[in-house]
């Protein structure tokens, strides 16, 4: 972070003070900043974290959803954050690339969700820290708190089927209902057809408990490999002997 406020001054003084239109540092970068970055800021990078967390996951609906898949929940985190780190070391807390590799095994990721999408998922699930340099370890990683939220937040991305539209497709469950699209090939088309809006979702989206509950069945459906109901240590040793 340090290292950007310093790109920022001297983009200021090479903008202002070198053509002479300025005099002052600190007011040319004022300048910048206000006339020239925040203008074009997106959304995404506009995001106050606090709205959704407050809003919908730090409520009891939410958490009753996810202490209904806590078991596999836990698997899924301890699974995905035991890769070691460039010194060998186990780190135990979950880094953006293992968050994607989770995604991925998931099949969340596709043209509705992409990786930029789960990134902003991952970065917005992430309490803010004062020292990026005593604190680096909590800055790039996600703890099991941040990892429950940025699922609650995937809920602002992707669209999940309605109980009209599962009982309408012949199905019980939004992983059953997802497995009949990809069998018939209709998933991208639905995909496409069904996009939201993230900030609407966000404002006044679906009820986050619907969502979630078939999120998260959709993802245990997935990686449960056995079938036994749960993501547990056995569905692990399964996907590590297919690669």
């Amino acid at each position: 972070r340090f290292e950007f406020f310093q790109i920022l001054v001297r983009v200021a003084i090479e903008k202002f003070l070198r053509p002479g239109l300025m005099a002052d540092v600190s007011e040319a970068t004022e300048k910048l900043i206000l006339d020239c970055i925040v203008p074009n800021i997106p959304p995404g990078a506009q995001c106050d974290t606090d709205v959704f967390r407050n809003s919908w996951v730090y409520t009891k609906p939410c958490d009753d959803t996810l202490r209904r898949y806590l078991k596999s929940l836990k698997a899924m985190y301890a699974f995905f954050s035991a890769a070691k780190d460039e010194v060998g070391k186990r780190n135990e807390v979950l880094s953006a690339d293992e968050w994607i590799k989770l995604c991925n095994a998931a099949k969340l990721i596709d043209e509705t969700f992409t990786k930029r999408e789960a990134h902003l998922c991952f970065a917005w699930s992430q309490m803010f820290v004062t020292d990026e340099i005593r604190r680096r370890e909590k800055m790039l990683h996600a703890r099991f708190p941040d990892f429950l939220e940025a699922l609650c937040r995937v809920t602002l991305f992707k669209r999940m089927p309605t109980d009209n539209e599962i009982e309408d497709y012949g199905c019980q469950t939004a992983a059953e209902f997802f497995d009949r699209l990809v069998k018939e090939g209709q998933l991208k088309t639905w995909n496409q057809s069904n996009k939201v809006d993230w900030q609407e979702e966000q404002e006044e989206g679906r009820e986050i408990e619907d969502v979630l509950d078939k999120l998260l069945g959709v993802m245990v459906h997935r990686l449960d490999l056995d079938k036994s109901g749960v993501v547990d240590k056995r569905d692990w040793h399964i996907m590590q002997g297919h690669n």
